[in-house]
């Protein structure tokens, strides 16, 4: 596989933004040659794994503007992925959950993704583990609620 050139002058976080829309791609191109369809697989993962959640733990969780969240799950739930159900605590807020339907997709998509993972861990040479380390101190770093105060 030819190896694009790293372009340093673009900086970290413009390659990172970059990487992430390659890599966004990669996974779409994935199910599309099984013969998948593909939707909003990354924010599905999240609503199973954090489910029943709310739009707004969401939003907190993602980084996502509410109404590209608002969008992105309106998908889900016209797929029949996610259900959008009135909160049993808050009967002023919704939460959402994944389906049947849903599970059965993710069931289908996660070993894909995890097959990508393995072939860019051998590509890293078994550094993908420490490169997640990496994405998780950086995400915490630049949240809202992490440590990028400009006063540190």
């Amino acid at each position: 596989m030819p190896r694009r050139p790293i372009e340093p002058e673009l900086g970290a976080c413009t390659e990172l933004a970059i990487t992430n829309s390659f890599v966004s791609a990669a996974v779409d191109r994935e199910l599309e040659r099984r013969g998948i369809s593909v939707t909003q697989t990354g924010l599905l993962r999240l609503i199973e794994q954090f489910g029943p959640v709310t739009p707004s733990e969401l939003e907190r969780r993602t980084g996502l503007a509410a109404s590209t969240l608002r969008d992105r799950t309106a998908v889900l739930v016209a797929g029949r992925y996610v259900a959008r159900t009135r909160s049993a605590t808050d009967g002023r807020s919704f939460v959402l959950e994944v389906t049947e339907s849903g599970r059965s997709y993710l069931a289908q998509v996660i070993p894909l993704v995890e097959d990508l993972e393995a072939r860019l861990d051998r590509e890293l040479g078994g550094q993908l583990a420490e490169f997640q380390d990496m994405l998780a101190r950086i995400r915490a770093y630049v949240a809202p609620t992490g440590n990028n105060d400009p006063a540190r």
